[in-house]
């Protein structure tokens, strides 16, 4: 039984090689994305980037507002910097919801944009082969499920 188990988790491991593997692959396919639009995988990390400052940005604005408000607790009066910071949290709460709409519309142009190129690496491998490999039943099937899988 022990044995057994030992097996089951050497299996479930990632391999070295295997993690290798998809930082290369994942390093090809970020430069591949940087070629087509540089100024799109910039502004999607600038989002992560805002996403992330956002959410510290609200928890400290609520932190002042329940300072400024247990401070003028008893007087009755709000002053300037309580309805500021009540529009700033308010403003905090709905920003990152708009940033992330932003960023997975800009994630669905990359998608998009890669499906197009990697359609257009397969047009261009294709047309380098001879014309002999074309009519080839065995090549028939291989372009056939390259395009059957396409990009997923």
């Amino acid at each position: 039984m022990h044995f057994l188990s030992m097996q089951n988790e050497e299996n479930e491991k990632l391999s070295l090689g295997a993690l290798r593997e998809m930082w290369r692959n994942s390093v090809r396919l970020s430069r591949m994305v940087f070629r087509v639009r540089p100024w799109l995988v910039i502004g999607i990390f600038t989002l992560f980037a805002l996403a992330a400052g956002l959410t510290y940005a609200s928890s400290g604005l609520r932190a002042l507002l329940i300072n400024d408000l247990i401070g003028s607790a008893g007087s009755g009066v709000w002053s300037y910097s309580i309805i500021f910071l009540f529009g700033a949290v308010i403003l905090a709460r709905l920003l990152p919801d708009l940033v992330w709409q932003l960023r997975d519309y800009w994630n669905w142009i990359v998608w998009f944009l890669m499906e197009e190129q990697f359609n257009v690496l397969v047009l261009h491998k294709r047309s380098e082969l001879d014309v002999a490999i074309h009519e080839d039943p065995k090549y028939q099937n291989l372009f056939q499920r390259v395009n059957d899988s396409g990009v997923w």
